[in-house]
């Protein structure tokens, strides 16, 4: 089953497998924050949750994941090679975080 996530800032979508979406709207980190709701277009083209916390001494962090990477290192982690160690889409559409769309890559590709 193919799932389409609305994007928080802009009219697209992401394409996900449906054992992707399982695993991003269950896994308890995830859920918590609630990756699935908040993923939003990055200048570069591709979805990403950001969000910034108020650490105790008053000082703050951003925490910032790709999702393309982060399917790719759950998912594809016994494809990655030293040389081919980036995330790309096979069919160019940095949305499409299908597993059948994503590769490791080197940089020269």
């Amino acid at each position: 089953m193919l799932y389409k996530v609305k994007l928080k800032n802009a009219d697209d979508s992401v394409l996900l497998d449906d054992q992707v979406y399982e695993f991003l709207s269950t896994e308890p980190y995830l859920k918590k924050v609630d990756f699935i709701n908040n993923l939003r277009r990055h200048s570069s083209g591709c979805a990403v949750f950001q969000k910034t916390w108020k650490k105790a001494d008053g000082s703050y962090k951003t925490e910032t994941i790709y999702l393309h990477k982060l399917v790719a290192e759950k998912f594809l982690a016994h494809t990655k090679t030293g040389k081919s160690n980036l995330v790309g889409a096979k069919n160019g559409n940095k949305l499409d975080c299908r597993l059948e769309n994503l590769v490791y890559r080197s940089r020269s590709v």
